[in-house]
């Protein structure tokens, strides 16, 4: 596998097009498209882009796939939860990091009418009896 084949993988376990891809490097899509074809090789301007979005630079140059973090030790949902998350496109890694930072995806959960099985309705006046109406889901 040359230079070309492993950049075109790493875009692809990635998730991104070649002209998202290429764009993250301030690059054209017929530039990616030479680099995927092995017809010219990235500058380090472009490496150093595609690093922060989680290319394996080392891979993408040697063919050598650097080894992730040991994840040994940890409670096994927590390891689980590390194997997932490194396993994501960066686009969906930074969205999940987003949610959790600013609490997203809890106000969503809790938010959800169907998170408990039971729908409330009313003019958020709790008062016994009245304005209060659940349905079973």
């Amino acid at each position: 596998m040359d230079i070309g084949e492993r950049l075109r993988s790493e875009r692809e376990r990635l998730g991104y097009s070649q002209t998202k891809f290429a764009e993250l490097a301030s690059a054209s899509k017929h530039a990616q498209i030479n680099w995927e074809k092995g017809v010219a090789a990235p500058n380090a301007l472009a490496l150093n882009a595609w690093a922060k979005e989680g290319v394996d630079i080392l891979f993408v140059v040697t063919g050598v796939k650097q080894a992730p973090a040991p994840t040994q030790g940890l409670p096994a949902d927590e390891q689980l939860l590390l194997e997932s998350y490194r396993a994501l496109p960066a686009i969906k890694k930074k969205t999940l990091l987003a949610d959790l930072l600013t609490g997203v995806a809890a106000k969503k959960s809790s938010r959800s009418p169907k998170a408990d099985g039971v729908s409330v309705t009313g003019n958020n006046n709790r008062t016994a009896g009245r304005d209060y109406n659940e349905k079973e889901s």
